[in-house]
């Protein structure tokens, strides 16, 4: 199997079609039933967090294309105090969280099946 590893460029170029795509394209969004968490809500959300640290361990069971994950991500410095484990059902979604600081589980929260 060949190991082929894509340029930083051809990564953000990819991640800027798929955001674009996403962004303005209804079809998608209606298909997927795909609606990104707004910032303010994200803020909301995790209000409780600024005045002590995450949880070592974050589980974002429908990630989308990850705004909530690298949210946290700028919030923390990109620090190694805690991992994200994420789930993601949209196969073009999924490519771009594997440019991000996290660990995609698979494809579908509601057939995780722990150890």
């Amino acid at each position: 199997m060949r190991n082929y590893q894509k340029t930083e460029s051809e990564i953000l170029q990819y991640n800027q079609s798929i955001k674009s795509k996403i962004g303005s394209d209804d079809a998608i969004k209606k298909y997927w039933n795909f609606f990104p968490t707004p910032k303010y809500l994200i803020d909301k959300m995790l209000e409780e967090y600024k005045e002590k640290p995450l949880p070592k361990n974050i589980l974002e069971p429908s990630a989308g294309k990850g705004d909530i994950i690298e949210y946290i991500n700028q919030k923390t410095d990109n620090s190694n105090n805690h991992n994200i484990f994420c789930y993601e059902l949209v196969p073009e979604l999924q490519l771009i969280l594997k440019q991000k600081r996290c660990k995609l589980l698979g494809d579908n929260f509601l057939n995780h099946n722990p150890k």
